[in-house]
Protein backbone atom coordinates (compact mmCIF):
# COMPACT_ATOMS: atom_id res chain seq x y z
CA UNK A 1 0.00 0.00 0.00
CA UNK A 2 1.44 3.14 -1.01
CA UNK A 3 0.82 6.51 1.27
CA UNK A 4 -1.68 8.29 -0.91
CA UNK A 5 -3.98 5.54 -1.01
CA UNK A 6 -3.52 4.80 2.57
CA UNK A 7 -4.66 8.39 3.13
CA UNK A 8 -7.87 8.23 0.62
CA UNK A 9 -8.71 5.09 2.85
CA UNK A 10 -8.42 6.95 6.47
CA UNK A 11 -10.61 9.66 5.15
CA UNK A 12 -13.14 7.44 3.85
CA UNK A 13 -13.10 5.68 6.91
CA UNK A 14 -13.68 9.19 8.96
CA UNK A 15 -10.11 9.16 10.21
CA UNK A 16 -8.36 12.45 10.48
CA UNK A 17 -4.12 12.09 9.72
CA UNK A 18 -2.12 15.77 10.79
CA UNK A 19 1.36 16.24 10.58
CA UNK A 20 2.86 17.55 14.43
CA UNK A 21 6.28 19.09 14.18
CA UNK A 22 8.32 17.87 11.24
CA UNK A 23 8.03 14.36 12.07
CA UNK A 24 5.27 13.30 14.56
CA UNK A 25 1.91 11.74 12.46
CA UNK A 26 -1.27 11.98 14.58
CA UNK A 27 -4.17 9.92 13.81
CA UNK A 28 -7.81 10.24 15.10
CA UNK A 29 -10.49 9.63 16.40
CA UNK A 30 -8.69 7.53 18.84
CA UNK A 31 -11.73 4.46 18.78
CA UNK A 32 -11.08 4.55 15.16
CA UNK A 33 -7.64 2.93 15.20
CA UNK A 34 -7.33 -0.66 15.15
CA UNK A 35 -3.72 -2.27 15.84
CA UNK A 36 -3.46 -3.42 11.83
CA UNK A 37 -3.96 0.74 10.81
CA UNK A 38 -1.55 1.58 13.43
CA UNK A 39 1.66 -1.00 12.09
CA UNK A 40 0.33 0.03 8.36
CA UNK A 41 1.01 3.77 9.33
CA UNK A 42 4.11 2.97 11.06
CA UNK A 43 5.40 1.09 7.66
CA UNK A 44 4.68 3.95 5.74
CA UNK A 45 5.78 6.83 8.10
CA UNK A 46 7.91 8.15 6.00
CA UNK A 47 5.93 8.39 2.85
CA UNK A 48 3.29 10.00 4.75
CA UNK A 49 5.24 12.63 6.11
CA UNK A 50 6.79 13.73 3.21
CA UNK A 51 3.62 13.43 1.49
CA UNK A 52 1.91 15.36 4.45
CA UNK A 53 4.16 18.29 4.26
CA UNK A 54 3.88 18.55 0.53
CA UNK A 55 0.42 18.72 1.05
CA UNK A 56 0.47 21.35 4.04
CA UNK A 57 2.48 23.42 2.06
CA UNK A 58 0.23 23.66 -1.32
CA UNK A 59 -2.59 24.05 1.26
CA UNK A 60 -1.10 26.90 2.65
CA UNK A 61 0.13 29.10 -0.65
CA UNK A 62 -2.63 27.78 -2.43
CA UNK A 63 -3.57 30.78 -4.96
CA UNK A 64 -0.42 32.82 -4.31
CA UNK A 65 2.41 32.94 -6.69
CA UNK A 66 5.86 33.87 -6.27
CA UNK A 67 5.50 36.80 -7.58
CA UNK A 68 2.50 37.58 -5.42
CA UNK A 69 4.42 36.46 -2.25
CA UNK A 70 7.09 38.76 -3.09
CA UNK A 71 4.96 41.83 -3.47
CA UNK A 72 3.30 40.94 -0.12
CA UNK A 73 6.91 41.29 1.61
CA UNK A 74 7.39 44.71 -0.73
CA UNK A 75 4.24 45.90 0.79
CA UNK A 76 4.98 44.58 4.36
CA UNK A 77 8.57 46.05 4.35
CA UNK A 78 7.49 49.51 3.18
CA UNK A 79 4.90 49.82 5.87
CA UNK A 80 7.78 49.51 8.52
CA UNK A 81 10.03 52.07 7.34
CA UNK A 82 11.41 49.80 4.99
CA UNK A 83 13.26 47.10 7.19
CA UNK A 84 12.34 44.29 9.87
CA UNK A 85 14.69 43.40 12.53
CA UNK A 86 13.64 39.67 13.20
CA UNK A 87 14.96 37.16 16.14
CA UNK A 88 15.24 34.25 14.69
CA UNK A 89 15.11 30.96 17.08
CA UNK A 90 16.19 28.52 14.13
CA UNK A 91 19.55 30.77 13.99
CA UNK A 92 20.27 30.81 17.79
CA UNK A 93 18.22 33.69 18.50
CA UNK A 94 20.72 35.95 15.62
CA UNK A 95 18.87 39.16 14.82
CA UNK A 96 18.55 39.22 11.22
CA UNK A 97 16.47 41.96 8.96
CA UNK A 98 14.22 41.22 6.55
CA UNK A 99 14.83 44.47 4.10
CA UNK A 100 13.97 46.24 0.81
CA UNK A 101 17.02 46.55 -1.30
CA UNK A 102 17.87 49.89 -0.55
CA UNK A 103 18.71 49.15 2.90
CA UNK A 104 21.18 46.17 2.29
CA UNK A 105 24.14 48.11 2.99
CA UNK A 106 23.25 50.47 6.09
CA UNK A 107 21.73 47.27 7.52
CA UNK A 108 25.25 45.24 6.47
CA UNK A 109 27.13 47.59 8.25
CA UNK A 110 25.52 46.99 11.67
CA UNK A 111 26.19 43.37 11.01
CA UNK A 112 22.92 41.91 9.96
CA UNK A 113 22.44 39.50 7.28
CA UNK A 114 20.20 41.12 5.43
CA UNK A 115 16.98 38.78 3.75
CA UNK A 116 15.38 40.69 0.78
CA UNK A 117 11.71 39.89 -0.15
CA UNK A 118 12.33 37.32 -3.04
CA UNK A 119 14.49 35.95 -0.38
CA UNK A 120 11.56 35.77 2.35
CA UNK A 121 9.27 34.31 -0.62
CA UNK A 122 12.06 31.43 -1.69
CA UNK A 123 11.98 30.50 1.72
CA UNK A 124 7.97 30.32 2.40
CA UNK A 125 8.04 28.38 -0.68
CA UNK A 126 10.53 25.87 0.25
CA UNK A 127 10.12 25.73 3.96
CA UNK A 128 13.92 24.29 4.35
CA UNK A 129 14.91 22.43 7.64
CA UNK A 130 16.10 23.89 10.46
CA UNK A 131 19.67 22.74 9.22
CA UNK A 132 19.41 23.96 6.08
CA UNK A 133 18.48 27.24 7.05
CA UNK A 134 21.76 27.32 9.47
CA UNK A 135 23.73 26.60 6.13
CA UNK A 136 22.07 28.51 3.96
CA UNK A 137 22.66 31.78 6.36
CA UNK A 138 26.23 31.12 7.06
CA UNK A 139 27.04 30.99 3.45
CA UNK A 140 25.13 34.63 3.35
CA UNK A 141 27.34 35.34 6.40
CA UNK A 142 30.74 34.23 4.86
CA UNK A 143 29.76 36.68 2.03
CA UNK A 144 28.48 39.91 3.79
CA UNK A 145 24.92 39.31 2.38
CA UNK A 146 26.29 39.48 -0.78
CA UNK A 147 24.43 35.84 -1.98
CA UNK A 148 20.73 35.75 -2.77
CA UNK A 149 19.00 32.76 -1.83
CA UNK A 150 17.03 30.95 -4.96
Amino acid sequence: MKAEQLIKELKAQGIKIKLVGRDKIWLGPEEKLTPELINVVRKLKDELIALLKKTEKQRIYKGYTYDQLCQMFIDLLKAHGGYILVKCSYLDNEVVAWALPGYVNKLSRKSHVVYLPSELATLLIKQPSPESLKKAHEIKKTFAGKIVLQ
